[in-house]
């Protein structure tokens, strides 16, 4: 890991998550092991970041439903859940007239995972590299500026 720019564990697990690398399993089960706190928090501003840069805030809601249409396909219909996903997406936009508050917790997660592997590679970015690591300490600075204390990487 010591390539790694991630400052914090979920930041580690997420390069290596979408990057498909073998560590993954070894951070994953230090996530539980030192009890991450904010995985979900960290997810949703991975999550953040990626929407804001594939989509354009003021493009056209065709262009969301036709992404979560091809989670759907990559990832399955019941996985999916296309409208949540869609309204996710537009709140993380700042589409003011959307709700998410009947979204649950479990289905926000998620369909947050889904979107941000897909996203990951129509953006070309599977392999890791800077502009992964960019996005990664990006969303690592989001969730400390939410308040988020997500663990940071123990030194091996």
């Amino acid at each position: 890991m010591s390539g790694d720019p991630a400052r914090t564990l979920m930041g580690a697990y997420l390069r290596s998550a979408v990057s498909r690398t073998e560590e993954v399993e070894a951070l994953k089960a230090e996530i539980y092991d030192r009890e991450e706190p904010e995985f979900a928090g960290m997810t949703d501003a991975m999550f953040t970041v990626l929407v804001r840069r594939r989509f354009d805030p003021a493009g056209h809601v065709r262009e969301i439903r036709q992404f979560a249409a091809r989670c759907r396909t990559r990832y399955g219909r019941p996985a999916v859940l296309g409208l949540e996903m869609e309204a996710l997406i537009r709140f993380r936009l700042d589409d003011t007239g959307v709700a998410v508050d009947d979204i649950t917790e479990d289905d926000t997660l998620r369909q947050q995972i889904f979107a941000i592997d897909q996203i990951v590679a129509e953006l070309g970015l599977r392999g890791g590299g800077p502009e992964l690591d960019r996005l990664i300490v990006e969303a690592e600075r989001l969730a400390e500026e939410r308040g988020l204390h997500p663990l940071p990487l123990l030194e091996p």
